[in-house]
C-alpha cells in the first residue's frame, strides 16, 4: 500500500473550471461609457483622451449574462480566441415571459442579455480594466476590431492593438442624437509592454454602442 497521490494528467476539467470561474469576473476595473463620457472603477473616475491602452484580444468575449434584480447571476460566455461558438439563447432556458421581471414600464423583460466583453491594461500604468457591451453596436465594433487585428497581426507578430478613446454621435429614429464611445488604433504593442509602430491602414475609429443596460 502507498501513499502517493495518483496524478490524473487530464487538465481539461481543471480548466473548464478556471475559464468558467474567469467568466463570471471582471479583470480590473470597469471601464464605462455614458453620456458621452468615459469612465472607470467604482468611483466613476473621468478617463483623460489622451489615455492610451493595450487590448488583449486574447481575452476578447462573447456569449450571455442572465441579470436577477438588476445584477448578473449567471455567465455563460466564450473566449473569441477559443472557437467556441456562444450559445443560443433557446439553450438557456428561462423562455417564459410569466415569470420574467418587467421593466420600468411593466414589460416583461428577457433574463438573458448578449454581452461582449474586452480586457486592455493601461499602456503606462498596467493597470487593468474591462469594457463590455450587451448592444449590437458592440458586437459590429468588437467584429470590425477582430477584422482589424486580423488583418494587421501578421505585421506586428505577438503584439496587440494600442487605443485611444473618443466619442462620436449617430442619429437614432426616436431618440435623435446619441452619443457611442470610439476606438482609436493608435499603435501596437505586446501585452507586457513592448512598443510596436502604428500601421496606417488601421489608423481608424471603431465605434462601441452605449451599454444595453445603463
Amino acid at each position: 500500500m502507498t501513499n502517493d497521490l495518483t496524478i490524473r494528467h487530464d487538465l481539461s476539467t481543471y480548466q473548464a473550471f478556471a475559464d468558467t470561474a474567469s467568466a463570471s469576473a471582471i479583470a480590473g476595473d470597469l471601464l464605462t461609457f455614458a453620456k458621452g463620457r468615459w469612465r472607470s472603477g467604482e468611483e466613476k473616475a473621468p478617463v483623460p483622451p489622451e489615455a492610451r491602452f493595450v487590448v488583449n484580444m486574447d481575452e476578447m468575449w462573447t456569449g450571455w449574462v442572465r441579470w436577477f434584480n438588476r445584477k448578473p447571476v449567471e455567465h455563460r460566455i466564450n473566449r473569441v480566441s477559443d472557437g467556441i461558438p456562444a450559445p443560443s439563447r433557446s439553450d438557456l432556458g428561462h423562455t417564459d415571459p410569466e415569470v420574467w421581471e418587467t421593466d420600468m414600464q411593466g414589460n416583461p423583460r428577457d433574463p438573458w442579455a448578449p454581452t461582449f466583453r474586452i480586457i486592455m491594461r493601461g499602456e503606462i500604468s498596467g493597470d487593468l480594466f474591462t469594457f463590455s457591451s450587451s448592444s449590437h453596436g458592440g458586437k459590429d465594433a468588437l467584429a470590425k476590431l477582430a477584422g482589424a487585428y486580423a488583418k494587421g497581426a501578421p505585421k506586428h507578430p505577438r503584439q496587440f492593438p494600442v487605443v485611444t478613446l473618443g466619442t462620436e454621435t449617430y442619429d437614432h429614429d426616436v431618440y435623435g442624437e446619441v452619443a457611442k464611445p470610439s476606438f482609436k488604433i493608435v499603435g501596437w504593442a505586446s501585452w507586457g509592454g513592448e512598443v510596436g509602430s502604428a500601421a496606417p491602414m488601421l489608423d481608424d475609429d471603431v465605434p462601441f454602442a452605449p451599454e444595453w443596460r445603463a
